[in-house]
């Protein structure tokens, strides 16, 4: 929509009603702008201009942004002529920024009358809360690191898990629960991360980012902590890896790699990584959408410095930090769908397979995206089956 227009141009309610469909259906970026238009041609205070403001509040929230808009929606709801709209709103806002206990009790202010109240409450109070999963892009990870649980069943004592970057939990709430299901062991899963804002190039403004800044992750991770398997000993450690990992004393069954990807980092992950191994033990990370061996490495060099970068494969983006770090480490890695993963065996590594091993379909995730994983890990023809 072009700014230049007036409002005599423009049928301003069919104009809001078909920013709202592109909100609905995720283009958020093209919502935000078509609301932001909308409001240059509302220059007059009124109920239209009200409706524009309120529905660029909610793109915002929804693109991952509600810190710019949570002071907004608490004058909305505390305001004389609040509705249940407007306490719903604002309750969903502060559960994305990890305010769990005052978002329930908002949506406890209108569980009488709204009946999605009620729904909410017991989402937050009865499993962990991940906010992001809507921009998974590849769920079925989670069964095929859950496969190299199944892999690791053997054995006394509990598992020692190592996992650098745990952000709000959803993969250390992984690794717990298949072990739970997958095992008749038990997990200690120290989680490093800095929980805290980063700086890179190209990154400062996704959702994932804002939220470490804001404190909403750390939030929500202390939030979700609840709901972790009883079997599981959890111990967050705070700070960067290169500070924490050499105060840590091994050996870990299993080391997962998730925090920063760019190159340096990587590369220092993997090498502080190994003596904390024990034999046997499996190095693993996400975000190896390719492998060194499938990329032009003087374009992957160029571009070191970035965390992530476009790409022209199926995921139609890359970490070329990742994949120089862990080319140059290991050569051709096992992977499964990004998810990587090698067993140390004396001075070296080897690939792990895990075929034929059993997975474990992560239910803490929405629907929709068990369905996909249940249809990824069948069309790969890899493990035995989820539980």
């Amino acid at each position: 929509m072009s700014a230049s227009l007036s409002p005599t141009d423009v049928d301003i309610e069919t104009a809001l009603d078909a920013t709202l469909r592109q909100a609905e259906a995720g283009n958020f970026a093209a919502a935000e702008q078509s609301c932001i238009a909308l409001l240059g041609l509302l220059s007059q205070d009124g109920p239209q201009r009200d409706g524009a403001i309120y529905l660029l509040a909610m793109i915002r929230r929804d693109m991952g942004r509600p810190e710019e808009v949570v002071a907004f929606f608490k004058q909305a709801a505390e305001s004389a002529g609040a509705t249940a709209f407007h306490i719903m709103n604002y309750a969903d806002c502060l559960a994305r920024l990890g305010y769990v206990d005052e978002a329930t009790r908002q949506y406890r202010r209108v569980s009488d009358s709204e009946p999605d109240a009620g729904r909410e409450i017991e989402n937050l109070t009865t499993r962990p809360f991940f906010p992001a999963f809507a921009g998974a892009h590849q769920p079925a990870r989670q069964a095929y690191m859950a496969a190299a649980i199944h892999r690791k069943r053997q054995g006394d004592g509990p598992l020692r898990i190592l996992e650098i970057g745990s952000y709000i939990g959803a993969s250390a709430f992984s690794w717990t629960s298949a072990a739970a299901a997958l095992t008749e062991r038990g997990t200690i899963i120290h989680c490093v991360d800095k929980w805290a804002a980063y700086d890179a190039p190209g990154v400062g403004t996704d959702a994932l980012t804002l939220s470490l800044a804001s404190g909403a992750a750390g939030r929500l991770f202390q939030h979700n902590l609840r709901f972790f398997p009883p079997q599981a000993t959890i111990e967050r450690f705070e700070g960067t890896s290169s500070a924490i990992m050499p105060t840590l004393t091994g050996p870990y069954d299993l080391i997962y790699l998730d925090g920063s990807h760019l190159y340096d980092d990587v590369r220092s992950d993997l090498r502080m990584s190994q003596p904390l191994l024990a034999e046997g033990g499996f190095l693993c990370g996400d975000d190896l959408e390719r492998q060194l061996a499938d990329c032009d490495e003087a374009s992957l060099r160029a571009s070191i410095a970035h965390d992530i970068i476009p790409d022209s494969g199926p995921d139609q983006f890359l970490h070329p930090g990742v994949t120089l770090a862990v080319g140059e480490m290991f050569g051709p890695v096992s992977a499964y769908r990004g998810f990587w993963i090698m067993e140390k065996r004396g001075n070296g590594f080897r690939p792990v397979s895990l075929t034929g091993a059993t997975g474990w379909l992560p239910r803490h995730w929405p629907d929709q995206q068990q369905t996909r994983v249940a249809a990824d890990i069948q069309a790969d023809g890899i493990l035995a089956g989820l539980v």
